[in-house]
């Protein structure tokens, strides 16, 4: 034990950290309606209606909601695993990329951050769902490193297509493209093909209901309106990614012109032109079509450098899969109903998985390692003091709402002192959100109220 202790302290120390934090993330939203079922009422309203077609995070969710403690670790679990997949599909070795992934996770916009980490049932979704993306892209991006059986990868593309739609129609297209690569190349086939089928048996389960699928694929005209938030949002709130990105690309395309020929030279120069365009366009432009030109010049620019930055094919092929599932997904978010912040998020993932992957190669393995981790720990420990009072003013507010009710007011005006909309929302907006909130908050009346904020 002592020997296991002293091998792992530092993920132990993460692992109680997340732990703490998780303990202050509160049941609110769509949670509450999880918390408070019970089988016998999922069995009267239908399986299928009720767990609203995403079957196994919605189980997920039935389990973690119910119980505190199982909710805490499920978040500190799911939370490390996530960061240890990360750093090994970039370099297992590297300790210090799993540090770093940790830290720009974190440092993500609040809007990102409360509607992915802290929303439980976004959690599960995107936050899970993505982990198990990871796991499949793990597989693809170093297929030499890690040999997973045709069992092991038909089993993760059952499971890992039953979290979200969204999620669920990205890796039917990656699995379908590289199982056609695998064909063309007559290497691992039938591993590709195993992959394929696992995730095409779980998106037939999971597309059984029309409503599931309503929610990606929607009309044309509002495909077009979708089209007006998308690249304009895609970094709001999180300049911080796209600089460090664009100032990694910078300095490796010194280094490219440095030592290439006239040839290279010329690209070289071109591609920063591109970056240099998009950054511009970014920061001063309002016109849509200019920024999706911009951005995709960005993209172009920024696979041409890291082409030829390093010449190794592993690298070559892990940056052509993060650009692809940036692509895919981008395309996805045109055709879905809502757009938000949380949406950007598996953007996110795929642009911090490309810093990680230059840092890998610019600098040697855990380099300031314990200065990643001392970074880290301050960044949770502040994250748990935010929180920690948020969670203490969460529970005010219940024990003020039941005051005012007492004394029959059913229109309660909340002081300005719980306004918590920077950390999480949890102001019932619906007639469903309201009797939940009630029931989870053993609020004993058949009257409906309502909440708000002076202005």
């Amino acid at each position: 034990m002592k020997k296991f202790i002293k091998d792992n302290y530092k993920l132990i120390i993460l692992f109680l950290l997340f732990m703490i934090l998780g303990y202050f993330f509160p049941i609110v939203g769509d949670s509450l309606k999880w918390s408070n079922s019970n089988l016998t009422e999922i069995k009267q309203a239908g399986m299928y209606k009720f767990f609203d077609i995403s079957f196994l995070s919605s189980l997920i969710l039935y389990i973690i909601t119910k119980i505190k403690i199982i909710r805490i670790l499920f978040i500190a679990i799911i939370s490390l695993c996530f960061f240890v997949v990360l750093k090994n599909i970039v370099n297992k070795n590297n300790n210090t990329l799993f540090y770093m992934g940790i830290f720009l996770f974190l440092i993500i916009s609040m809007d990102v951050f409360k509607s992915v980490f802290v929303y439980t049932p976004n959690f599960v979704y995107l936050f899970l769902g993505t982990l198990l993306l990871l796991l499949i892209e793990l597989f693809i991006a170093n297929k030499s490193i890690y040999k997973l059986s045709k069992v092991h990868l038909f089993v993760i593309g059952i499971i890992s297509s039953l979290i979200h739609p969204s999620i669920t129609i990205m890796l039917v297209i990656i699995s379908l493209i590289y199982l056609i690569i695998s064909i063309v190349k007559k290497e691992d086939r039938e591993k590709y093909l195993a992959l394929f089928l696992g995730i095409t048996m779980g998106s037939i389960y999971m597309m059984i209901g029309v409503s599931s699928l309503k929610r990606i694929i929607y009309l044309p005209d509002v495909a077009l309106n979708a089209i007006e938030k998308v690249i304009p949002n895609i970094y709001t709130g999180n300049f911080i990614i796209y600089f460090i990105t664009l100032a990694l690309l910078l300095f490796l395309s010194i280094k490219i012109f440095i030592r290439g020929n006239i040839k290279i030279k010329i690209f070289d120069l071109l591609s920063v032109m591109a970056l240099a365009f998009y950054a511009f366009v970014f920061l001063l432009s309002k016109n849509i079509y200019l920024q999706y030109i911009a951005y995709f010049l960005n993209m172009a620019g920024s696979i041409y450098i890291l082409y030829n930055a390093n010449n190794s094919i592993t690298f070559k092929r892990k940056i052509s899969l993060f650009y692809l599932s940036k692509i895919i997904y981008i395309i996805l978010l045109i055709f879905m109903i809502d757009i938000s912040p949380v949406h950007n998020f598996i953007i996110y993932v795929f642009d911090i998985l490309i810093i990680l992957e230059i840092i890998d190669y610019i600098l040697p393995n855990n380099f300031l390692e314990n200065v990643w981790l001392g970074l880290v720990i301050i960044v949770l420990l502040t994250d748990i003091y935010i929180y920690k009072d948020s969670y203490v003013k969460y529970n005010e507010l219940n024990t003020y709402v039941k005051r005012e009710l007492s004394c029959d007011n059913y229109e309660i005006k909340l002081p300005i002192r719980y306004k918590l909309d920077n950390l999480y929302n949890y102001i019932p907006d619906s007639i469903d959100y309201l009797n939940n909130y009630k029931k989870y908050n053993d609020i004993k009346t058949d009257k409906n109220f309502y909440m708000y904020f002076p202005e």
